[in-house]
């Protein structure tokens, strides 16, 4: 249900309203989630916190794919629904409400796992990632692409972070440890600095024009319509602006072994 105007809304309410999900290097961090994690035609693929369905639908399209998204925020996931119909990609990319942290799936169903932007607000980090795993196939990969801090982060912007987001960023090797631990070899991570003229760029991309303006409409109409909307630009602008110099992202991914092994968190 949508807020009262005298209610605070929530990253992400005000990101299922306008239409919109955002990670850090757009199109291009997704395309080499994707050759990161060995994707190709006829793949089976599962993305967590699928958002509005803009990489599940891309799947299906572009990779032929058979995708299925999932969010734990059922706006996102009827703003997926929309867009497969509206891209028709219904039958090959499907949308459900579910939890990372108990994924709906049988063991081995997967060819891929991934997620982009999503391990940072989960609160049982390890667990969903175990989740990933078990629902992968032996010889399979899990993957995702996430914020990251470069260096220590400045008290004031992770306490920021947490509060305005309700997201908690690991280091780069925080990142990667969690794929270690749930017992997948061969993991990789490659970790970026970010520029602000190529992430508009790339977000532009990602949305095509058409798409972008109609989030920037929903945005403008939202400021002038809602006090909520009124209310959440006013908290993001309080937010420390040197994040820069603190926050970088990275794309990590391992492979699930094909037999069991012995190493810790590794699942039948």
């Amino acid at each position: 249900m949508p807020p009262r105007e005298n209610e605070a809304i929530s990253y992400f309410e005000f990101q299922s309203e306008i239409g919109h999900t955002k990670h850090i290097g757009g199109l291009r961090a997704t395309e080499e989630l994707l050759e990161m994690c060995r994707i190709k035609e006829g793949s089976r693929v599962l993305e967590v916190g699928c958002g509005v369905g803009m990489t599940s639908v891309l799947l299906a399209k572009k990779y032929g794919c058979t995708a299925v998204g999932i969010d734990i925020n059922e706006g996102m996931v009827n703003r997926a629904r929309e867009r497969a119909e509206k891209e028709n990609a219904e039958g090959k990319a499907e949308f459900m409400v579910a939890d990372a942290q108990a994924l709906p799936f049988r063991a081995n169903t997967f060819d891929a796992v991934i997620c982009e932007s999503v391990n940072a607000f989960i609160p049982q980090k390890q667990e969903a990632v175990k989740e990933y795993v078990r629902v992968a196939r032996p010889g399979g990969w899990v993957g995702f692409n996430e914020a990251c801090w470069i260096r220590e982060p400045d008290p004031e912007l992770e306490k920021g972070m947490r509060s305005f987001v309700g997201a908690e960023l690991l280091s780069s090797g925080g990142w990667a440890s969690l794929l270690e631990r749930a017992g997948l070899e061969d993991v990789v991570a490659r970790n970026y600095r970010i520029n602000m003229l190529s992430e508009s760029m790339e977000q532009l991309r990602r949305f095509e024009l058409l798409g972008y303006l109609k989030v920037w409409w929903r945005t403008m109409h939202g400021l002038i319509t809602k006090r909520s909307y009124r209310n959440f630009v006013r908290a993001a602008l309080k937010l420390p602006k040197n994040y820069l110099e603190f926050w970088g992202y990275g794309i990590y991914a391992g492979r699930k072994p094909l037999a069991p092994t012995s190493r810790a968190g590794t699942l039948p």
